[in-house]
């Protein structure tokens, strides 16, 4: 069972979408934060207060099984997840997090989304709350 614990936007004004964080991904954007990466990190609050569905196409796009991912031109990680609803888009689970080498996504980065898709229809995963 992978548990997930929500990122924090309390500072936000508004959150339309909510992120849910394995620890693995926890780490590698904490890793990124402490690089100063300003860029993914503006992008993404942006992100949440309107919504990933009002991003799709530019920092959300679709990979392949059903699964989604956020990232920034300029930045080489991506937050590799799903939505809990498809139809709502307003909570991203991240089992994942990981560093993109060049465009095409590698064999090994389709075998992450492969299996980030199993987590989803397992339902493998759980929402841990402090």
């Amino acid at each position: 069972m992978l548990d997930v614990h929500e990122m924090d936007f309390s500072y936000l004004a508004a959150q339309r979408t909510r992120i849910w964080l394995s620890d693995q991904a926890d780490k590698a954007l904490r890793k990124l934060k402490r690089k100063g990466n300003i860029a993914f990190f503006t992008k993404l609050d942006d992100c949440v207060e309107r919504g990933f569905a009002n991003f799709i196409g530019t920092a959300i796009r679709p990979e392949p099984y059903r699964t989604w991912r956020f990232g920034v031109r300029d930045c080489k990680t991506r937050m590799a997840g799903f939505f809990e609803n498809d139809g709502t888009m307003a909570e991203f689970i991240v089992p994942t997090a990981f560093t993109k080498e060049g465009n095409a996504n590698t064999p090994a980065q389709n075998d992450i989304y492969k299996d980030i898709g199993d987590i989803r229809d397992k339902k493998t995963y759980r929402k841990v709350t402090p």
